[in-house]
């Protein structure tokens, strides 16, 4: 997710939500600093609500291009 001063309670409240355990995997700074990017590992709390997850996430002032990687096995960053 690539993030512009996000309001850290949204972000948190739809976390809370929707995820079961995450790991901040990665930090990444674009546009000199303007934009960071996450990398989350995350567990859902229910799978079929992905889509809903990711909805959430995109409703979130500052909060844009949000994409899944689905996986069974550990992944290589």
């Amino acid at each position: 997710a690539d993030a512009k001063n996000h309001p850290s309670e949204a972000l948190k409240e739809v976390m809370e939500s929707y995820i079961r355990k995450r790991t901040l995997l990665n930090v990444d700074a674009k546009e000199r600093g303007e934009t960071l990017r996450y990398t989350f590992q995350v567990s859902l709390r229910d799978e079929d609500r992905l889509n809903e997850f990711i909805s959430g996430m995109n409703r979130v002032e500052g909060i844009s291009d949000v994409r899944v990687v689905s996986s069974k096995n550990d992944i290589e960053f």
